[in-house]
């Protein structure tokens, strides 16, 4: 063979190996593409399961905050270490007094199993109080009525202040105290739907019935009474009775009673009653022969403003940490 001839093989064996070497490289860098995806699907995975999991972990701990609100609602003060939340995982929860804050404030903390999850959660809890939406009147109803022949007044007005019936079915001859007049109401008086859920399941979120709130519930054609036990015999200490359903409310012979009863598409029946505050009924309002509304705008402010409990966690307060 002639040295041309060698060198043309030596040039071709060079070029095949230069080829395989490039081929070599190429699955090799492939590979390692392969395997960087991999590690990266699976570290994705897992961070996303980690993720998951975190979340779920912070689910949990936030409803045992919010049971911690709701038993706010029932007794307000510390509370020790207690299961609060079986949602998923077990949560502990308690209240604390905090310090340089009034009554008004507690801190509610929540944990988990060290186990499951090493972070504690905390919030402020808040107590306030509300009440329920009614018109600034003495007397706001479908019809008032009284025994024939009556002589005392149906209606008179504390102190200095004017007493002023709303009322749909404008009555016969009524008898009013000084300060006291009628108005007409062009459509039927109703409780705020929110209101009447005061004692259902769909109750509004966070409020509860303080401890002179009677709520009541019946139908059409049931009549509920009055259950003071005691409440509700002086003027610092009103009573709120709240009936919904439909069904009427018998408040008769209870003498002097000072706040403010609420009666949903159903009736009152006054008759041996002295109410010191205001009154409201879809229907009618029977005086009988010797009850009366005595109004006081002080008790009806009172059942608008303080008459319910609150309870909410305070926004931006909200922290977690390692015990």
């Amino acid at each position: 063979m002639s040295r041309a001839a060698h060198r043309r093989r030596f040039r071709s064996l060079l070029q095949q190996g230069s080829i395989l070497m490039l081929v070599l490289f190429m699955c090799l860098a492939i590979a390692v593409v392969v395997q960087t995806l991999v590690v990266a699907v699976i570290c994705g995975t897992r961070a996303v399961g980690d993720e998951q999991a975190g979340r779920a972990r912070m689910e949990e701990k936030d409803a045992g905050l919010a049971t911690l609100r709701e038993r706010g609602l029932i007794a307000w003060g510390a509370a020790p270490w207690m299961v609060v939340s079986e949602e998923g995982h077990t949560v502990e929860g308690c209240l604390t007094e905090v310090a340089g804050e009034n009554e008004w404030v507690l801190a509610a903390t929540v944990r988990q199993e060290p186990e499951v999850s090493r972070l504690t959660t905390s919030a402020l809890l808040e107590r306030g109080r509300d009440g329920v939406d009614l018109p600034l009147a003495a007397v706001v109803a479908g019809s008032m009525t009284a025994a024939a022949g009556r002589s005392g007044a149906w209606l008179a007005a504390d102190g200095g202040s004017e007493a002023v019936a709303y009322v749909s079915q404008p009555p016969v001859a009524p008898v009013l105290g000084e300060r006291c007049s009628l108005a007409g109401l062009a459509d039927p008086w109703r409780l705020d739907p929110g209101w009447a859920a005061l004692s259902g399941d769909t109750a509004p979120d966070g409020v509860a019935p303080g401890p002179s709130v009677i709520i009541l519930t019946g139908w059409r054609g049931m009549t509920v009474e009055v259950p003071t036990d005691g409440i509700g015999s002086a003027a610092d200490g009103p009573i709120l009775v709240v009936v919904t359903g439909g069904a009427d409310l018998d408040a008769r012979g209870l003498g002097d009673l000072y706040g403010v009863i609420v009666v949903d598409e159903g009736s009152i029946y006054l008759d041996g009653t002295n109410l010191h505050g205001a009154v409201f009924a879809t229907d009618a309002v029977d005086f009988g022969e010797t009850g009366r509304v005595v109004f006081s705008k002080a008790i009806l402010r009172w059942a608008t403003d303080r008459s319910l409990v609150r309870t909410r966690l305070v926004p931006g307060s909200r922290w977690e940490g390692t015990e």
